[in-house]
């Protein structure tokens, strides 16, 4: 809307935007942050080549939901300004850069850069249907089962669930969610420990949550790296 009276005053069809160059939608249209010369650029090549689109659900993903419901899913609300202000959406998440992330959306800490690296991948591997996607986390809201797609809400619930409630609150805006603790080879039992604000000294605890998290995580690692047929047959059936 910032950028409609320009726009209005100087593009008179569809087809006069889709010839702009980003000289030209900077100088012409005053469209002068490079992430919402992004955003209209690739908006613009899908209307350009709508067959070459590979998810046509993504269009429906704005970055109102990035920044109010995608990244709280994620742990990382406190990167929702951020997103917002640079009107991140879904389409541009897809082609999202890590020099991107750190200078314009403030992301620095590695972990959080990978937070936000796997939950792009799930994206992918649902063809960014947001309803698909809803409707495998509703099916693992009272079981143990699926952490794949599991929230950042969902593992502080599991957490009470194993009778760590004392540490639980501490995954709040951690950037722990299901995606990267299945996806993220690296993680481990210490990783989420560490995550949860375990002291070291209370080993007991981090090995009762190493044994609870590796229950729950290798059946999903299994068949996400060694049996991806049977992934996707799972994603598609459901």
């Amino acid at each position: 809307a910032q950028y409609g009276p320009r726009c209005a005053e100087n593009v008179k069809s569809g087809k006069v935007l889709l010839e702009l160059s980003d000289l030209e939608l900077e100088c012409g249209l005053g469209i002068t942050h490079p992430m919402h010369r992004k955003k209209l650029r690739l908006a613009i090549e899908e209307h350009r080549h709508p067959t070459l689109v590979r998810y046509p659900c993504i269009a429906q993903l704005g970055h109102t939901w990035v920044s109010s419901e995608w990244l709280p899913d994620l742990g990382l609300a406190q990167y929702s300004e951020n997103f917002a202000t640079n009107m991140v959406d879904a389409r541009m998440l897809d082609h999202l850069s890590k020099k991107e992330l750190e200078k314009f959306l403030g992301v620095t800490r590695k972990f959080h850069q990978a937070s936000i690296v796997h939950g792009i991948h799930l994206l992918r591997m649902m063809k960014y249907d947001r309803q698909a996607l809803a409707v495998r986390r509703h099916q693992c809201e009272t079981v143990d089962a699926d952490p794949l797609v599991w929230t950042n809400q969902r593992f502080i619930r599991w957490a009470r669930n194993i009778d760590l409630g004392e540490y639980a609150d501490n995954l709040k805006d951690s950037g722990v969610h299901g995606a990267l603790v299945v996806l993220e080879p690296s993680l481990s039992g210490d990783t989420m420990a560490t995550a949860l604000g375990i002291p070291p000294s209370r080993h007991m605890i981090r090995r009762h949550l190493t044994t609870e998290l590796e229950a729950l995580v290798l059946p999903a690692r299994y068949v996400v790296f060694c049996q991806p047929d049977q992934e996707f047959n799972q994603r598609t059936q459901r």
